[in-house]
């Protein structure tokens, strides 16, 4: 991860330089080590370029998309075992 393809290969929101529309969303963006429990940092990363991504669906789609939260009804009766 850099600012410029000289400094990384993906930008800080994991689009690839030079390559729009290309991305790499885990933890191989990563500058180094991060400690000895790295899965956090990586979901935080993988949520922060989501989030990009949605952004620029909805500015292209010129609105929103509706995302409709699943519930424990919308699941198949083996899954449904959750607190």
């Amino acid at each position: 991860m850099g600012r410029d393809e000289r400094e990384g290969v993906v930008d800080e929101y994991g689009e690839v330089f030079n390559y729009p529309g290309l991305y790499v969303a885990d933890g191989s963006v990563m500058l180094g080590p991060v400690g000895p429990y790295p899965s956090l940092t990586i979901a935080a990363l993988a949520n922060r370029f989501a989030d990009r991504l949605l952004s620029e669906a909805r500015s292209a789609a010129g609105s929103a998309p509706v995302i409709k939260r699943r519930t424990k009804s919308d699941m198949p009766e083996a899954n449904r075992r959750l607190p």
